[in-house]
């Protein structure tokens, strides 16, 4: 009995130094991800651009403390904005580091393909940046790897956003005239996949009170406990009763959120969730 009793206190003591190790390596794994989670998340806006005429607000909440998605906004001379969403296959650390990388890659092309014309005004033409991306991309991503991409250039003087989407949910245009919210058919192959991959622009007039909104896939299909999807009719008709009632770009954000916070109570949040929305103000 004496020697069990020696060798059950001598476990219990192995098993106490052993869980101390264990708790420790978790810790600093905790701590390598939030600083990770950090690192990322200021990879994005801080605070929304001061844009003449328009609010631009954006929001990413990713589903774990790294992810593959990610936002930007470009000033690209006095009135034109570029506006990036983008989606990198994979979650945790599998996507966030394509992502990093994929934002240095984004802001390095916004450089190069920057160009200033015979009036003097900058352009950046989506389809020719969609096209550079997809080309480097497919250089070094890791197969099946790929990068889910929407572009917006916005000019605040023709009062036009052009837009190209590759792989990304269509872009919703809410009209306040005709107080109806309609998708953007832009399909195309996600960055990264296919070299010699095209893009076309779709080009929006915006009237005041008008209303552009870019959604990553995480939000039409985050699910409820019955199994069902968000889904794409769900997320128009949230734009078009806040766009009805006049909301600005951030509370249109809030209500998109607030509706799929209700809709998924209960589950946990499987993928990144982000959404930009430009408003003719």
């Amino acid at each position: 009995i004496y020697t069990l009793t020696k060798r059950v206190q001598n476990r219990s003591a192995e098993l106490e130094i052993a869980n101390d190790v264990v708790s420790a390596h978790s810790k600093m794994l905790e701590n390598e991800l939030q600083t990770a989670h950090d690192m990322q998340m200021r990879l994005m806006p801080q605070e929304n651009p001061v844009v003449n005429g328009y609010q631009v607000v954006g929001k990413c909440r990713p589903a774990t403390e790294v992810g593959g998605d990610f936002f930007q906004y470009f000033n690209v001379g006095e009135n034109k904005w570029t506006f990036a969403l983008a989606d990198v296959t994979g979650h945790g650390m599998q996507a966030a580091v394509p992502t990093m990388v994929f934002s240095g890659l984004l802001d390095a092309e916004m450089g190069y393909s920057s160009k200033v014309q015979e009036s003097g005004r900058v352009s950046v033409e989506p389809e020719k940046l969609m096209g550079k991306l997809n080309t480097r991309l497919c250089r070094f991503l890791e197969p099946r790897t790929f990068v889910c991409l929407s572009l917006g250039e916005l000019d605040t003087i023709d009062n036009t956003i052009r837009i190209s989407n590759g792989g990304c949910p269509y872009p919703y245009v809410y009209r306040a005239v005709q107080k109806a919210t309609e998708e953007l058919d832009l399909s195309a192959f996600p960055l990264g996949v296919r070299v010699n991959s095209s893009y076309k622009v779709s080009e929006v007039s915006m009237k005041k009170g008008d209303v552009v909104v870019f959604c990553s896939d995480g939000i039409m299909e985050a699910s409820s406990q019955q199994g069902q999807l968000f889904g794409f009719d769900r997320v128009s008709e949230i734009i078009s009763e806040a766009g009805a009632e006049d909301k600005s770009a951030e509370q249109i954000i809030a209500s998109v959120f607030s509706e799929l916070d209700e809709f998924s109570k209960g589950c946990e949040q499987d993928d990144d969730q982000t959404i930009v929305v430009v408003k003719a103000a």
